[in-house]
């Protein structure tokens, strides 16, 4: 703990008693958005993805595969990765060592 926040503290205490070693709330920075502004965004979110498309807006997923990967390289990196009888994301247990 810093030497000034115990400071402060024993000054609060002292001006103000128990209450005054509560943290006073903070609002934080205001919305950008109005509350109109976010009842319409609400109610084009709530119309579905056909009016989210017509404004321009499209569903973007992860590519399955880089377009330049090799077409070994996923069984080349399983072989070499799992060992025999061993599920998705087991290794060998290096010589000498359990997996527990």
């Amino acid at each position: 703990m810093d030497r000034q926040t115990l400071v402060d503290w024993v000054h609060a205490y002292n001006e103000r008693g128990v209450d005054g070693l509560i943290n006073a709330t903070s609002t934080g920075r205001p919305a950008k958005l109005t509350d109109a502004q976010k009842a319409e965004l609400k109610a084009l979110v709530e119309q579905g993805p056909r009016l989210l498309h017509d404004l321009g807006f499209s569903h973007i997923s992860a590519r399955p595969q880089h377009p330049e990967q090799k077409e070994d390289a996923i069984a080349t990196f399983k072989k070499r990765s799992c060992p025999p009888g061993g599920g998705a994301g087991q290794q060998a247990a290096p010589a000498g060592r359990s997996t527990l």
